[in-house]
């Protein structure tokens, strides 16, 4: 990670930061941001997760969440 979040910064133009599982909600809405904008436009038979679908993700990894492995 120490390499790539510098390389990420500098190429692409983009922050990378450690989640905050105190701040979860937001966070959530920032991933679901980042797969909607990902999603090729040609993938027409696969849908992003929705709002609820990211819910239940919350729910089933929050608990097992480690901030210093997970960047957005």
């Amino acid at each position: 990670m120490e390499k790539l979040i510098p390389y990420a910064k500098k190429r692409y133009h983009f922050t990378v930061e450690p989640i905050n599982l105190k701040n979860i909600e937001k966070e959530m809405k920032d991933i679901q941001q980042i797969i909607d904008k990902a999603m090729p436009k040609d993938w027409d038979d696969f849908m992003p997760p929705n709002e609820e679908e990211i819910r239940m993700i919350k729910k089933q990894l929050v608990p097992f969440a480690d901030p210093d492995f997970i960047y957005i």
